[in-house]
């Protein structure tokens, strides 16, 4: 099989489905906190991101490929513009829930970006969003969302 992959916006428009029409499936990336939500307004948003990408392609299936909430973020910089959803691992954890239960109802494919965090992701400061997206600790020490999962 064969796709691609890009971000929500992208899938939703019209333009998208000349690249769509040589897929066999449509991976979307869905970042609720990339894009000024904060964690109450965070599923709704990702609902409504899907669904438009999956009516402007309904003969497609959709798999999101990325999707979470970071753990610590810079209020610095682009990320303390782009990102007001409050960074914590008990926001990760709600985020994590509800996503996983909608996706779970839904039958959607997905993907939770990321496993681990990524020290040598993104900007210098230690507190760069991109450094923090893991459900893990980079030293595989599990965060609040999977000790909270785990029997």
């Amino acid at each position: 099989p064969v796709s691609t992959a890009d971000v929500s916006t992208y899938w939703s428009q019209p333009r998208s489905r000349q690249l769509a029409g040589e897929l066999d499936f449509i991976m979307t990336h869905i970042y609720a906190k990339w894009n000024k939500q904060t964690l109450d307004t965070a599923m709704p948003w990702t609902r409504a991101q899907y669904a438009a990408g999956v009516a402007t392609h309904p003969d497609h299936t959709f798999v999101i490929g990325e999707a979470g909430w970071a753990t610590t973020k810079h209020t610095g910089g682009i990320e303390g513009v782009q990102i007001t959803g409050v960074a914590s691992e008990p926001n990760q954890v709600r985020f994590h829930q509800a996503f996983t239960q909608w996706a779970n109802a839904e039958r959607i494919p997905t993907f939770w970006f990321q496993a681990f965090d990524e020290k040598w992701k993104g900007a210098d400061h230690p507190n760069g969003v991109e450094k923090h997206w893991g459900l893990y600790f980079s030293d595989r020490t599990p965060k609040q969302a999977i000790r909270q999962a785990q029997p």
